[in-house]
């Protein structure tokens, strides 16, 4: 028979319940967007959470699909975390973990943004830069737009690109399917959650891209398989079921936590609602553990719990 209990609140579970999840595992995986930033700030208590689960003597490491800005900076904006560079991990990081893994020595051309770009010429390789992709409105100017390629192209990255174009698109398949490109891709997500609203995620793009072309790319983002290994190669001595996920995703944060093994917490200050998690419509095996309100809850009960000595 399905389970099909209702996803509890850790707030409302028992002192007993909450010492024993709090002590189910030792490595935190969060995600940072809709869970400890929003847009412009932190959300409220979400930097007491983080310092008091440290407290208790866990590990943390911050898992995001976000690369739409360079790592120095996100460190830097981040810092009230106490946040090292080493303890992000994301698609930039793991395309470019792939390209040495794979010995690759050929140009990259990207669908992007500066920040992605940036970091993928750091690490050494070579990236081609589009002269333009405005296109004259003819059978000729297409032609020309599309076909101005270049030979020593042997990758085509998709990501999130504010400034995303036909050409840009277009020229995407036609270097996967004349050059052979291999075809990857970093963050894939539908929606962007963004100030009060949701931008379009480059999912649709990507989509559109493979549809083309033909191919299917290898994605390195959560909830993917290669992104997971990019993962295990990064936290040296990681036990899946020692893990805890805490991301406001179903279908990219719930999900990885599900195929590889993790405990799952949902905090509801992303682009999951109430609702949603209270008449759950997704997979029965997606539900969270538990949820919370805000990562605030998780700082309250651990003090809690350590007035009571639970911890």
């Amino acid at each position: 028979m399905t389970d099909t209990k209702e996803v509890a609140n850790l707030k409302d579970a028992s002192v007993e319940e909450q010492g024993e999840f709090l002590k189910s595992f030792d490595t935190i995986l969060c995600d940072i967007d809709g869970v400890i930033w929003s847009t412009l700030s932190s959300i409220d208590g979400a930097p007491d959470a983080i310092k008091s689960l440290r407290s208790i003597g866990k590990q943390v490491f911050f898992v995001t699909n976000n690369t739409t800005i360079p790592l120095e900076f996100l460190v830097k904006r981040l810092q009230e975390f106490e946040m090292k560079q080493n303890e992000v991990l994301r698609p930039d990081l793991a395309i470019i973990w792939y390209l040495k893994s794979i010995n690759f020595d050929k140009e990259v051309y990207i669908v992007g943004v500066k920040a992605l770009k940036d970091t993928i010429k750091k690490s050494g390789f070579k990236v081609h830069e589009d002269e333009g992709d405005q296109v004259e409105e003819t059978i000729a100017g297409v032609i020309k737009a599309i076909n101005k390629l270049n030979p020593k192209v042997g990758a085509v990255i998709m990501d999130a690109d504010l400034n995303v174009s036909f050409v840009k698109l277009q020229r995407c398949v036609e270097y996967i399917k004349k050059n052979n490109a291999i075809f990857l891709v970093g963050g894939w997500d539908p929606v962007l959650p963004f100030a009060d609203t949701f931008l379009i995620g480059p999912k649709y793009f990507i989509q559109a891209v493979e549809d083309l072309s033909g191919k299917k790319p290898l994605t390195l983002a959560k909830p993917h398989d290669v992104f997971h290994d990019f993962v295990e190669e990064s936290i040296k001595d990681l036990h899946p079921e020692r893990v805890l996920f805490i991301g406001d995703s179903v279908l990219t944060d719930m999900t990885y936590a599900q195929k590889f093994g993790h405990k799952k917490l949902l905090p509801l200050t992303g682009c999951t609602s109430k609702e949603e998690v209270t008449n759950w419509k997704f997979e029965e095996n997606l539900k969270p553990d538990y949820y919370v309100d805000s990562l605030r809850d998780v700082h309250i009960i651990i003090q809690e719990l350590k007035k009571k000595n639970v911890l």
